[in-house]
């Protein structure tokens, strides 16, 4: 003889458990190649200590010189003007100048640097290409650390980016005393 047997869940039954992701956004970011998502609504928060906290906000799209460039808006002022490059690198537009200048190399090597006269910098430099660095949200590992020196060779803010994320770590706000890490983020 066969028997056929079932049961019928109960109401208090718990539900099966769905184990949490492996990945996160503010972590791992989104899945591009790129040091820097450029995609309208994107954002990114920062926090230092105390009530020391900015946003970059991008919130639309402008040309200039016949490219067209994210607008990025920060909450403390200012704005950047970024664009992705076929070949992957980050440029910011400088509009007292007319000119284009790199902000991240999409293939960076050790020991890079390159003119950059935006944010009272005179050169960009790549310090490591395989950094870490912890926040209060991730531990992060094979990321860009940049550093900004002014026109005597004084090194400034320093900066670090993971693919996908975009920046993750600066003190430009107030170069060497006051560090802000990312701790939310928006990505599309």
């Amino acid at each position: 003889t066969n028997v056929i047997t079932s049961c019928k869940k109960k109401s208090s039954d718990p539900d099966p458990v769905t184990p949490a992701a492996t990945t996160s956004t503010i972590c791992d970011g989104n899945g591009s190649g790129t040091f820097y998502p450029l995609t309208l609504n994107n954002t990114w928060h920062y926090q230092g200590s105390g009530s020391n906290a900015f946003s970059n906000t991008i919130t639309g799209t402008t040309v200039y010189s016949g490219n067209t460039y994210f607008t990025v808006s920060g909450s403390l002022g200012g704005t950047m003007y970024l664009r992705k490059t076929t070949s992957g690198d980050i440029m910011a537009y400088n509009t007292g100048t007319s000119t284009e200048q790199m902000l991240v190399p999409a293939s960076p090597t050790n020991g890079q640097s390159w003119t950059y006269t935006l944010d009272f910098a005179a050169t960009r430099k790549v310090i490591s290409t395989n950094a870490s660095i912890n926040t209060s949200s991730c531990h992060y590992t094979g990321c860009l650390k940049i550093q900004e020196f002014d026109s005597s060779g004084a090194g400034k803010a320093v900066m670090y980016y993971k693919k996908g994320v975009g920046m993750i770590s600066t003190d430009e706000i107030w170069p060497g005393y006051l560090v802000t890490n990312l701790d939310a983020i928006t990505l599309h």
